[in-house]
């Protein structure tokens, strides 16, 4: 039975820690698609449209943090290091997130002086 348990308990890591990959992937996605004006509706400036992507980028940066928080306890060695750059990388996009939603408007405004 204790060989079934990790069996199945790495099984289970290795799905986490996948979404956390495919979260942070489109959130570092949304950093960088707003720019090149994908999906953007005509009547929206590019600044307007990036700040608006900062939402989002944030809550998949967010969703990948919780779902590394909830790896946390009893990780294996194994995957502790991935772990640890996603949770990294997961912070650092939640707080870009932040910024760009809050000012990604001013930020476009001033570069293109």
């Amino acid at each position: 039975m204790n060989d079934r348990f990790w069996i199945d308990y790495q099984s289970k890591i290795k799905t986490a820690v996948m979404q956390m990959a495919v979260l942070l992937s489109i959130s570092a996605l949304l950093t960088v698609l707003p720019l090149a004006g994908v999906l953007r509706p005509a009547t929206e400036s590019v600044a307007t449209w990036w700040q608006r992507a900062g939402a989002p980028i944030a809550i998949f940066a967010f969703l990948a943090q919780y779902l590394g928080a909830v790896l946390t306890p009893g990780l294996r060695q194994a995957y502790r290091r991935r772990h640890q750059l996603g949770i990294a990388a997961a912070t650092v996009l939640s707080a870009l997130g932040t910024v760009i939603w809050g000012y990604g408007d001013l930020i476009i405004k001033s570069v293109d002086c």
